[in-house]
């Protein structure tokens, strides 16, 4: 169970909206996984397409979001990070 859903367990229950909106709390993720929908990024090449957003910022969101498996993060050969979403319907 993610960190997440962890703290949206409120009188013995899962909140899935509580989930959803703890997951989307911080002011570049949903931007960030708008970017995301299309197509894949490395991290410079996103951080391009969202220019008020520094890079330390991205980097903090960027791990949330992994954290809370909503996107994932894959090193290449060449030592780039690849960032996708999850497909969740698997």
């Amino acid at each position: 169970m993610n960190k997440a859903v962890q703290s949206s367990i409120k009188h013995d229950e899962i909140c899935p909206l509580d989930s959803t909106l703890e997951i989307l709390s911080g002011k570049w993720k949903s931007v960030i996984l708008c970017r995301l929908m299309d197509q894949s990024f490395h991290f410079n090449e996103l951080n391009k397409f969202i220019p008020n957003c520094s890079k330390r910022m991205l980097a903090i969101q960027l791990k949330q979001l992994v954290s809370d498996d909503i996107i994932k993060k894959h090193i290449s050969i060449t030592n780039k990070n690849q960032i996708t979403i999850v497909d969740l319907r698997q």
